[in-house]
């Protein structure tokens, strides 16, 4: 059946800015149609990003000589727009190739982390997880993966948010959001992975701190802000409790 949804409202979606009626309507569409979580995770690439990539090496795209003003235009589009077509694939294999070397596509954690970079303060503070503190929204959640979330909205260091359903080579991937000291967005994201189960490890990921791990088949990564051992510390903790 037909995706009935457009790329507008998903984008609104992601954007915590349809109202709940709409936002559940979503939620429960993503939960049984694997074609709108792959459209959903499209929207959630971080363009800006590869318009950074792309003007990095727009220098080494092929000249085009300029036309002259008194050649006629008849049949001249057409090597034209070849000679352009050429020049773009010349700067998307250079963004593509420089990218590649440094962090491969396959990684979700990857993903994770551009994303979470784009996040500030206004992208949450709004957020409102109404009067049940998010228990029903994480709920529908805890379906849709597969395991149970409710935890997640705990933490003595992080104020719970938001949660929202998004998507990685055609899994399911939660992210709960919460904001630290009531300005650092912060994120938690389950997926199902084919790994072993890892112990937590840190580091920075897109500048931002990162505790990754494995357990019982789904990966984990918490990530926001620069302070390194509390996003450890964290992370450990809810490592104990999900």
């Amino acid at each position: 059946m037909k995706n009935r949804f457009s790329d507008a409202e998903l984008t609104a979606y992601l954007d915590g800015e349809l109202d709940s009626a709409a936002h559940a309507d979503v939620e429960q569409a993503l939960s049984s149609d694997s074609e709108l979580r792959e459209q959903l995770a499209m929207l959630a690439f971080p363009t800006d990003k590869v318009k950074d990539s792309f003007n990095a090496v727009l220098h080494t795209a092929p000249r085009i000589a300029p036309l002259p003003s008194s050649a006629p235009t008849k049949g001249i589009l057409r090597p034209l727009a070849l000679a352009a077509a050429l020049a773009l694939c010349a700067i998307l294999g250079a963004w593509s190739f420089s990218s590649d070397r440094s962090r491969p596509t396959t990684d979700w954690r990857v993903a994770v982390a551009e994303y979470q970079v784009l996040y500030v303060t206004e992208t949450l503070i709004s957020a409102d997880p109404g009067p049940d503190g998010g228990v029903e929204l994480l709920g529908r959640m805890s379906q849709v993966l597969g395991h149970d979330l409710l935890d997640a909205r705990n933490s003595d260091d992080l104020d719970f948010r938001r949660a929202q359903i998004l998507g990685f080579n055609g899994q399911p991937l939660i992210q709960v959001a919460y904001l630290a000291d009531e300005t650092v967005p912060v994120a938690l994201c389950i997926t199902r992975v084919g790994e072993a189960d890892q112990a937590v490890e840190t580091e920075l990921l897109q500048g931002l701190a990162a505790s990754h791990w494995v357990s019982d088949g789904f990966g984990y990564i918490l990530i926001g802000g620069t302070d390194v051992e509390r996003i450890d510390r964290i992370a450990r903790d809810f490592r104990a409790r999900l």
